[in-house]
């Protein structure tokens, strides 16, 4: 334990978390073991490095962790954000070393007496402004004052979004497991829980490493915080020279077909948004744009949700560099726009529930190049699409959005592959206030994936995934 000494610049403060996919970090209110041997060998090495190691005190009490260096070298100072000194007093913690509990001036003093009666290590209270919620800057504070000068934040998900909020943060270390949880509300705990950030919190990304059966993101927060991405990236290609591709009329119900290979496409934060409620979010670099173009242009048709037709102003088109997709929309009540972008320059699928405006309706079919298909209720079955779409002559489809489709088509094993491009940035928030890459129910259990290939591209990572 370093020397008691005055307050001077405070910690180096970095973040390590493990998430998957989805950016989630619990399932169904359940520990999850997201990270394996390998990722876990990473991490006592990179404790080893940092005079403290920092968790709430939910960690403690769901998980129980020793917070050691497991003999990777010396064991940090292990310390704790507890405001009512909850913690309990067999935990793991007290083993051995060194902890400091960071509480608020409602702390029982009898909770102390149990703590240190009970504890095998050196325990070190410490009060800090703040009720339920402690003050970080005077928390941190307090660590440099005990001579702390690094710290490695580990979690929960609400002291990390604190540590983020705060803009305390130097740097996060994110290991990505390759499943899928879906979720909403109390279903699934992100690394960011809670309502938007004001501004995203945004980070360079210096290096990805694969690590055991996942990969691991190496980011440096962005001074000043800014963008990376210097505008929303606008296509200048004349795209009307593209030329369509042509199918067949629309089959018979009772005829046989393949099923396409199903490629979810999309971009997304680090905390697993994909967009804001109202669409507007800029998470691709032009770089990341045209690798989409290219993709679109290699896939007999791209399918997308009533949402990202209606509100996202996008083609969805190959924009010169290739033949252009025939487009596909899931849109129960046809609310998409008559005049929405996704209808230009190609032959589109319009999937409707029977209940569909008769109005809506009549619109549609004045349209030229756009054929209607009534589904036999408003919930869709995406392999029932897959079949119509295959006895259309498509082979490949690109799934892009929105987040409740993506769900879908999970939760029924239909796609063959996810193509994900992480933006270095996280902005948090709910159901309400953005959309997640899986946004809907929790699975039953898990969607497993197996890692293609992940690399750097831009200003962030590009990741592919196979079905397992």
């Amino acid at each position: 334990m370093p020397k008691t000494e005055k307050a001077g610049l405070p910690p180096r403060i970095e973040i390590s978390c493990a998430m998957t996919l989805d950016g989630k970090m619990s399932y169904r209110g359940r520990r999850c073991a997201l990270s394996d041997k390998p990722d876990w060998a990473r991490v006592h090495k990179l404790r080893a490095k940092f005079d403290a190691i920092l968790v709430g005190s939910n960690t403690i009490i769901i998980d129980n962790p020793s917070l050691s260096s497991h003999g990777s070298g010396h064991d940090p100072v292990k310390v704790v954000l507890d405001s009512m000194l909850s913690v309990p007093a067999s935990s793991r913690i007290f083993g051995r070393g060194t902890v400091v509990l960071l509480h608020s001036s409602r702390a029982q003093a009898r909770r102390k007496l149990a703590i240190s009666g009970a504890s095998k290590a050196r325990v070190i209270f410490c009060q800090v402004r703040g009720n339920e919620k402690l003050d970080i800057i005077k928390a941190l504070a307090a660590l440099r004052r005990l001579g702390i000068k690094s710290v490695l934040v580990e979690g929960g998900a609400s002291t990390i979004r604190s540590f983020l909020e705060s803009g305390a943060a130097s740097r996060m270390h994110v290991f990505v497991a390759p499943l899928v949880f879906g979720g909403i509300g109390s279903e699934t705990t992100t690394i960011s829980n809670g309502k938007p950030f004001p501004a995203p919190a945004y980070f360079n990304v210096e290096s990805v490493e694969s690590c055991g059966y996942g990969f691991v993101l190496h980011m440096g927060k962005r001074n000043p915080n800014a963008s990376p991405i210097k505008s929303n990236f606008r296509p200048q290609w004349g795209s009307n020279l593209n030329a369509r591709r042509e199918f067949f009329a629309l089959p018979r119900a009772k005829s046989k077909n393949r099923l396409p290979q199903v490629t979810i496409s999309c971009a997304m934060t680090i905390d697993g948004k994909i967009a804001y409620s109202n669409g507007n979010l800029v998470l691709s670099d032009r770089l990341d744009w045209e690798r989409t173009f290219r993709d679109r242009a290699a896939s007999d048709a791209v399918l997308v949700g009533a949402s990202s037709s209606s509100i996202v102003a996008h083609r969805y088109g190959s924009y010169g560099f290739g033949l252009e997709p025939l487009k596909v929309v899931l849109d129960p009540k046809l609310r998409t726009p008559s005049n929405a972008r996704i209808f230009e320059n190609s032959n589109s699928v319009v999937f409707h529930a029977p209940a569909a405006p008769k109005s809506r309706l009549e619109n549609f079919r004045a349209m030229q190049g756009v054929s209607l298909v009534r589904m036999p209720s408003r919930h869709f079955n995406p392999k029932k699409i897959l079949a119509i779409l295959g006895r259309l002559g498509v082979r490949s489809v690109l799934l892009e959005g929105g987040g409740r489709t993506i769900n879908s088509f999970l939760r029924e094993g239909s796609f063959d592959r996810i193509r994900v491009f992480i933006s270095p940035q996280v902005i948090s928030g709910n159901e309400r206030t953005t959309v997640s890459l899986a946004q809907g129910k929790a699975f039953k259990k898990p969607v497993e994936l197996r890692l293609a290939r992940v690399q750097l591209q831009g200003v962030g990572v590009l990741a592919e995934f196979e079905k397992k």
